[in-house]
């Protein structure tokens, strides 16, 4: 690595990109780093310190990539002729039902229709809030 680096800076050429050096000559970046401090601190070279910023996906970016924005999950589970039920979508689009069909919403790819329930559906619902209610006390 010594070599390489005097070869480079030989008659005042400049390395202008540490990382692009250390990855074309087969170095380890931070050992190339050391080398050129050494260097630097017994004047024989002079040293600019740089930075690069990147991206990098976070675990949800990866979910995103593989499954979808949950917005297209919810909108991939609603088919197109009839709508679903919320119990059924909350169903089929798990973790992402919530905040998805929020975006899908407010993306307007969706709209929430409400429908009068039928007397069998209507007493379905009464009974299963009543059997949900609290016992009331009564004197």
């Amino acid at each position: 690595m010594d070599e390489a680096v005097r070869l480079a800076v030989d008659g005042g050429k400049v390395i202008e990109d540490s990382q692009e050096f250390a990855a074309a000559n087969g170095f380890a970046h931070a050992e190339l780093v050391g080398l050129c401090k050494s260097l630097a601190t017994g004047g024989f070279i002079t040293t600019e310190a740089t930075s690069r910023q990147s991206l990098q996906l976070t675990k949800e970016g990866e979910l995103v990539v593989t499954s979808g924005s949950p917005e297209a999950v919810v909108f991939g589970c609603v088919p197109a002729e009839g709508g679903i039920a919320s119990e059924e979508l909350d169903q089929r689009a798990g973790a992402a039902a919530k905040v998805g069909l929020s975006k899908a919403i407010q993306n307007k790819w969706l709209q929430v229709v409400k429908q009068p329930l039928s007397a069998d559906e209507l007493a379905a619902a009464e009974a299963a809030a009543a059997a949900a209610a609290p016992n009331a006390v009564n004197r």
